[in-house]
């Protein structure tokens, strides 16, 4: 059985594919966050240089965990505040009240 928080590949692009079809995030920030991620891994400028193999890969590494991390946050966040919506919502509130 796989533990809840372990990493997996399926996961991964569950997550990204969340990120880019979700309604609530705007296309200026998802065209800006996954266009960042893609110029830095093409651009031959890096903080440490692909010349420099495997110590060169780190930094490529690094920054799509980054931006990895960061697209799961922003999930997060939209979906707490969704959560938190549908918990106020004036039936529910109603119900409760009952």
């Amino acid at each position: 059985m796989q533990k809840k928080n372990q990493w997996s590949l399926k996961a991964f692009f569950a997550g990204v594919v969340c990120y880019v079809f979700s309604k609530e995030i705007s296309l200026l920030e998802k065209l800006f966050i996954i266009g960042l991620g893609i110029l830095y891994l093409i651009l031959p400028l890096d903080i440490i240089p692909d010349i420099f193999f495997p110590v060169g890969f780190l930094d490529d590494f690094g920054i799509e965990t980054l931006i990895m991390a960061y697209m799961s946050h922003r999930l997060n966040r939209v979906r707490a505040s969704q959560e938190l919506l549908a918990s106020t919502a004036p039936d529910k509130i109603e119900e409760k009240q009952q």
